[in-house]
């Protein structure tokens, strides 16, 4: 509605201008900076929104405006002449037919005036700054020849920052449906290509290429060849964050791949490819082959990645740490930057992945990609398509820090990539360091929880293949603390590394103390309070001036809280080398914690002498007066810091020593040694096979409407199936008692075996399930196919499915089919729902549906497919988890045939799965033998028109137009020739937009009857009301359909009633929410009756608003009528069965009444889908309650 109302103040802003027929002067001093060139073709609301906000944000001087209408004829013409008479700066060609874009554009290029052309669609809105911040990018470099944008959905979601180009020449949006203001999206960098949407090109330039290439004319891959022709040429293309755009994207060319101008994307994609078959060879594999989507659209710093890659006998190295490693903030993050780049100097192509959120991503993940590391964030695991992610880069090793991220990790590459050899990283023993930290506090919670880490980590350890201590003494830990679970020879020390670079400072002129440190680290906080309250006190008594320096990031506020005049909090500093030059003396008095400390170690590559403990000295085989000094009680150490601040000869010797320890123990290249040993004695252990089996218990679900014989010979076919630990569940959708008799007889005779028989409402389950048994459910009426697979699916549930395979009764199936769908699920666990390849039955070298695309009649095969995400799926072969119904509840009845999977997989998509298309797992499909082809039948056009609508309202509420215009432009051409189908289709759009939902009701056999009865065709001109013009316009639309614009004026007219509907229904619901509002306001003070009045005007409002119902339910509840208060609460759940409430007053009145069985049989059933504890815990009580002979509560608990 906001929408539709900009556009409303943009049609009345443009009307005024219009009306006043007064010209808004305008000349150019010189020429133009910029020719914004504008090609459009109808959309005439796209094209006034974007000149609208085009002339009220951007500088008038800047630019000219060229707008190329390509035959439009919706009006577009009669404003742009209007408009260009208000705007000098514009000038308009008409075409006489529609050339398309390229050569729109070309046409716009030649009469241009401007130094840069920009490219802009307009279906687009500009925003603030944008043209001058394109100026300003491609004039920091004469070799930039094209700057793109920051494109933005309208809904505020990224829709590109720099485009790809992969090698088999398809594309991807870098950062589609991220959040725009990451900074990673922020910076400007090189790219592959920038859409021409909106694209600055110099116009010399462009002109000096021969500007768009018109074989790829009317449209697509026009811009992508225009970067790449730019950049044989030695320019750049230049991708700009701070030009934003938001762009509504296929609003003028559709977003259907197979209609319109958007087929030409495919057609010319093969053309590009043609002809850039070896400049494509370096782009690196398609997402659908690696299974990760690109980490970056920086093109110098992707195609250094891609070419390691691809280099031959790399080994590959996974490594998995919570951050990125942030070397000037935590010694461990240091020492990870270290050992990843020493990985790099062994010749490893290695893939970081970071698991947590964190600022300044584009600093830490530079570094990384600098050293050709190619890089993932992932802030959840389970966004990561781990199926294609290990199956793409065949890992040798995998190092994953700390043993709690192990504790996620190890279970996935058992489950993809079993061959891996797996390392974790300790860091530190954490329980070791917890176990002090007790002591320390004489704290018995956390001496508890210490040991609750150690089972945990000693667990975690031993299914690695092997374990990294940073210390001898770690290691010794691990080794007694384990008994025997961890074995030694596969414990290995690799320390903190310290490259020696001794500051030069001499004693005299240096002063004061320094501590460094992360203060997320609760032992840095400690040392510190324990040195500042019990140490530092005694030696500012011996050296009155002393200054300590307290270094590190993240200083809570009992830390800020210890600064005076002689201590100072710092915080973070991104260089600490001025620190280690001044500073005289280095302490870290550590009371607690494990490991190797990386703050002694740099302090004495430094040649910074050191006051340590025996904690903070530990594993770094330190003496004691040779390279440190250690004390532990506070005036030892008070001591200790007074003598080596004041003895030059005692500091001169420490930093001596320090300095040839630290060369002896912790270079790079003495830890390179290290791990070179480890990978050698790893790789001479034998692989273990890992692989997970393939044993899920699987329902399939066939519902048979008609045709046995097609029921039949699925079944036979799903008999073949070398897959073993599955059920058949056939629904029977009102069918009859003669067809039901007559199909589960020939199952029994075609099947040798004994068919499971029920009803939808009293189910039988199998004594052993999920052993090939057939189970046969009886729907007393047709419920559609959602209804009827929802039947299904509940009885799945509650026999213990792990998944659901919804498969379509006139379909045959491979042995493998279903084998090969579990196994796919299996691998990825992110795959929420998979869809098999499905054939034509009687022409088994055409396609049905091939992941993309859905076409009865067929498609040419494509061999060697790989299993990739779905951009449409079909519920004709639909393969569900268990957990995505538990989550996300059935399919929705409102759609009763058609459209259901679809709103399913979107419903699945927004909860956190991705849609699968699993080309492996093949089928053949008759189609259309119950309910007729697509759009064949006035049944199929029926459903089809009115929930294509009803699927765009629940899912995509913005994209009404769109979805009017496809019926418009796709569905009525088809069947514009038969008066039956026309009836379907306009009886299709009325009942959608008076909420006619579920089975229609018509009688589709006696269609002829019924048109009979519509309205007749009147000649004069209509009035009355709207709902009066729309009814006469359906007649028409029957009858006459080819005159008038009769097509366009009753679809326009049925979106203008939708509008007004949806408004009166908002209208609706505010008055509902408010008389409700007002209703518990008086039930919370007591005044019952006054609460029911004020319910009852709502019902009388809105009969179907569960608010509503649930509302009067407490009040009838309240009066003791508790008959009246369950009506209602029934009615509450057939119109929404998910609200918890709803189900747990129900089932509580059930129970007071003494209807205990009833009661419990509601909470099973919404526990099938959904967790809820204190549901299940009453469950418990019931089925106490029963064995005990009672039929209820006392007393029911609202």
């Amino acid at each position: 509605m906001e929408r539709h109302a900009r556009n409303l103040r943009n049609e009345q802003y443009f009307q005024s201008l219009i009306n006043s027929e007064r010209a808004i002067p305008f000349t150019f001093s010189r020429a133009p900076k910029c020719s914004i060139i504008m090609p459009v073709f109808n959309r005439l609301n796209y094209t006034k929104q974007c000149l609208d906000i085009l002339y009220k944000i951007t500088p008038h001087e800047l630019f000219e405006l060229i707008v190329i209408n390509n035959a439009s004829t919706d009006g577009t013409k009669e404003f742009l002449n209007k408009f260009s008479q208000l705007y000098s700066n514009t000038k308009v060609i008409h075409t006489e037919e529609n050339m398309g874009f390229t050569k729109a554009c070309n046409m716009g290029a030649k009469i241009a005036a401007g130094e840069y052309l920009v490219f802009l669609n307009n279906d687009t809105l500009p925003r603030s700054g944008w043209l001058n911040a394109l100026i300003t990018e491609v004039e920091k470099d004469g070799k930039i020849g094209a700057v793109g944008a920051k494109l933005i959905y309208p809904n505020g979601k990224l829709q590109e920052a720099g485009g790809i180009i992969f090698n088999d020449g398809t594309g991807w949006n870098f950062g589609r449906f991220d959040d725009p203001k990451r900074d990673i999206y922020s910076e400007s960098y090189e790219v592959d290509y920038c859409s021409g949407a909106c694209l600055l090109v110099r116009k010399d330039v462009f002109w000096e290429i021969g500007g768009f290439d018109e074989r790829y004319s009317p449209a697509y891959y026009e811009d992508t060849d225009l970067c790449f022709t730019l950049r044989k040429l030695g320019y750049k293309v230049v991708y700009c964050p701070r030009c934003e755009i938001v762009h509504f994207e296929g609003a003028t060319a559709s977003k259907d791949p197979h209609q319109g101008f958007k087929r030409f994307q495919e057609i010319n994609r093969k053309k590009f490819v043609e002809k850039w078959k070896d400049e494509l060879k370096v782009q690196g594999e398609p997402y659908h082959v690696t299974g990760s989507p690109p980490t970056t659209a920086n093109r110098n710093v992707r195609l250094r990645l891609v070419n390691l890659a691809q280099a031959p006998s790399v080994p590959r190295i996974l490594v998995v740490d919570p951050f990125l490693p942030v070397f000037d903030r935590a010694s461990g993050s240091n020492r990870l930057l270290q050992i990843l780049k020493i990985l790099r100097g062994l010749g490893f192509n290695i893939t970081f992945l970071s698991i947590a959120e964190m600022t300044e991503v584009s600093k830490y993940k530079g570094i990384l990609e600098e050293l050709g590391i190619e890089t993932f964030l992932s802030h959840h695991l389970n966004e990561i398509d781990w199926y294609r992610f290990f199956k793409y880069r065949d890992f040798t090793f995998a190092i994953i820090s700390f043993y709690y991220l192990a504790d996620k990790i190890l279970p996935l590459i058992r489950r993809f990539s079993p061959h891996t050899k797996t390392i974790v990283d300790s860091v530190d023993v954490h329980f070791l360091r917890e176990m002090r930290e007790a002591e320390i506090l004489n704290d018995p919670y956390l001496a508890e929880k210490a040991m609750t880490t150690r089972a945990k980590e000693i667990e975690v350890y031993s299914k690695a293949d092997g374990v990294i201590a940073i210390t001898e003494n770690d290691k010794k830990v691990l080794l007694n603390e384990s008994n025997g679970s961890i074995k030694e020879e596969k414990v290995f020390v690799v320390p903190n590394i310290h490259a020696v670079r001794p500051t030069k400072s001499p004693f005299e002129k240096r002063e004061g103390l320094l501590f460094i440190g992360n203060f997320n680290h609760s032992p840095n906080v400690d040392a510190m309070r324990f040195f500042c309250q019990e140490v530092f006190p005694k030696v500012v008594k011996e050296l009155k001036d002393i200054k300590l320096y307290i270094v590190g990031s993240n200083p809570p506020p009992p830390i800020r809280e210890l600064e005076n005049e002689n201590v100072a909090v710092t915080g973070y500093v991104p260089d600490l080398e001025p620190y280690m030059e001044k500073a005289k003396v280095f302490v870290a008095p550590l009371r607690y914690g494990a490991g190797m400390k990386g703050k002694i170690g740099e302090a004495l590559s430094h040649g910074l002498p050191v006051v340590t403990t025996s904690v903070g000295a530990e594993g770094m085989d330190l003496e004691d007066g040779v390279h440190v000094i250690i004390a532990d009680d506070a005036d030892a150490f008070a001591s200790a810091v007074v003598r080596v601040y004041t003895d030059e000869r005692l500091w001169k010797n420490l930093r001596e020593n320090g300095v040839l320890h630290v060369q002896k123990m912790f270079t790079p290249e003495v830890v390179t040694l290290k791990l070179k040993e480890m990978f050698e004695i790893l790789n001479k252990n034998e692989d273990k096979d890992r692989r997970p089996s393939l044993d899920a218990r699987v329902s399939v679900i066939v519902v048979h409407y008609k045709g046995i014989r097609d029921t039949l010979e699925c079944l036979s076919s799903l008999k073949r199936s070398i897959y073993k630990n599955y059920q058949i569940i056939v629904i029977v959708n009102g069918a009859g008692m003669k067809e039901t008799e007559e199909l589960i007889k020939a199952i029994e005779e075609e099947q040798r075996g004994t068919v499971i028989h029920c009803d939808a409402k009293n189910f039988i389950y199998p004594e052993e399930a999920f052993n090939r048994e057939i189970v046969l459910i009886e729907n007393e009426n047709n419920a559609g196919f959602a209804g009827a697979n929802n039947v299904g699916m509940r009885y799945a549930l509650e026999c213990g499915a792990e998944y659901f395979w919804l498969l379509n009764n006139d379909a045959v199936v491979e042995d493998d089919a279903l084998h090969e769908l579990v196994k796919f699920a299996t691998f990825n666990p992110k795959a929420g729902l998979c869809c098999s390849k499905v054939y034509c039955f009687f022409d088994r070298k055409k396609v049905q549906y091939n992941g993309e695309r859905i076409d009865p009649a067929g498609m040419e095969d494509t061999d060697e497919e790989e299993a990739k995400i779905a951009a449409a799926i079909t519920g004709c072969s639909l393969f569900i988890r268990r957990e995505v119904v538990e989550k996300v509840g059935l399919l929705d009845e409102d759609y009763f045939l058609y459209f259901e999977d679809n709103d399913f997989a979107v419903r699945a998509f927004e909860a956190g799965w991705q849609n699968y298309y699993v080309p492996f797992s093949k089928i053949y499909h008759k189609g259309g033998s119950s309910i007729g082809e697509w759009l064949k039948t006035p049944l199929s056009v029926y459903y089809a028109t009115r929930n294509r609508l009803l699927f765009a309202h629940k899912r995509y509420p913005q994209s009404m137009l769109v979805s009017f215009d496809l019926l418009r432009n796709s569905f009525f051409p088809q069947i514009r020739h038969d008066r039956r189908l026309r009836f379907a289709f306009a009886q299709g759009v009325e009942d959608f937009i008076y909420g006619k939902r579920g089975r229609s009701g018509l009688e589709f056999e006696k269609i002829d009857e019924i048109i009979k009865k519509t309205a007749i065709v009147r000649n004069k001109e209509m009035h009355g009301t709207l709902e009066e013009k729309f009814a006469e316009l359906k007649g028409r639309l029957i009858y006459a359909p080819e005159g008038d614009d009769v097509l366009d004026n009753f679809l326009n007219l049925a979106l203008g009633l939708y509008y007004k509907r949806l408004a009166e229904g908002r209208k609706r619901e505010r008055l509902v929410e408010e008389l409700c509002r007002k209703g518990e306001e008086e039930f919370r003070k007591g005044n019952i009756e006054s609460a029911e009045v004020n319910f009852k005007k709502a019902l009388e409002e809105d009969p179907n608003s569960v608010l509503v119902h649930n509302d009067l339910s407490s009040i009838y509840w309240q009066k003791g009528q508790l008959k009246e208060a369950l009506e209602h609460l029934q009615r509450a759940m057939e119109l929404d069965p998910e609200d918890r409430d709803v189900v747990w007053n129900c089932g509580q009145i059930m129970a007071g009444m003494g209807r205990l069985q009833d009661a419990y049989e509601v909470y099973q059933s919404y526990l099938q889908r959904h967790r809820d504890e204190e549901m299940e815990e009453a469950l418990r009580q019931m089925e106490g309650l029963m064995k005990g002979g009672r039929t209820g509560f006392e007393e029911a608990r609202p």
